[in-house]
């Protein structure tokens, strides 16, 4: 589990540096703007990786993954204050990445350990809800424009998986 993780956020790292899009080739000042916008992010995105690697339980580590998604919230609303409509896109779609393979991921492991009724359910619960209002708010803030459709969508699936991955499945 430890292994995917970290997989997952090199990719979104790798992503997040190496997005240029299909267009036409970047100057060495348009890269280093790039890298300058993205710094934060990839500070963040780093020590969330390498808070996930000291093993802490699902439910801590869909914590962790749920304050990143914040943080790339923030980043997603600053694109769309500037009416950067390809970043948005860009870092939505990263968004939606952190979302599913960590905190959904990771809810679901944590369901799958615990009992019906339990302490420990009210925390997955708890876990879900903050995870879900954090797509709550960037929906509301990107709602309108039809530009930003596709992150919104991407949102209302991410917003579908947290519910199911905390689902008791009775069999």
């Amino acid at each position: 589990m430890k292994r995917l993780l970290s997989i997952a956020f090199l990719f979104i790292l790798a992503a997040l540096v190496g997005a240029q899009g299909d267009g036409p080739r970047v100057t060495p000042a348009q890269q280093a703007a790039m890298l300058e916008k993205n710094r934060d992010l990839m500070k963040i995105t780093i020590q969330s990786g390498l808070d996930l690697t000291e093993d802490p339980g699902p439910l801590e580590r869909a914590l962790t993954c749920t304050k990143l998604a914040s943080e790339w919230s923030k980043a997603i609303r600053v694109a769309a204050s500037g009416k950067d409509t390809a970043r948005v896109r860009e870092l939505g779609g990263l968004f939606e990445t952190v979302v599913t393979k960590g905190v959904v991921v990771n809810l679901e492991q944590a369901r799958s350990n615990i009992k019906a009724g339990s302490k420990e359910e009210l925390e997955l619960i708890q876990q879900r809800d903050a995870a879900i209002k954090v797509l709550d708010s960037l929906e509301d803030d990107l709602r309108g424009p039809q530009e930003f459709e596709a992150v919104v969508k991407g949102i209302h699936a991410g917003r579908d998986k947290l519910n199911k991955a905390t689902k008791l499945d009775k069999r």
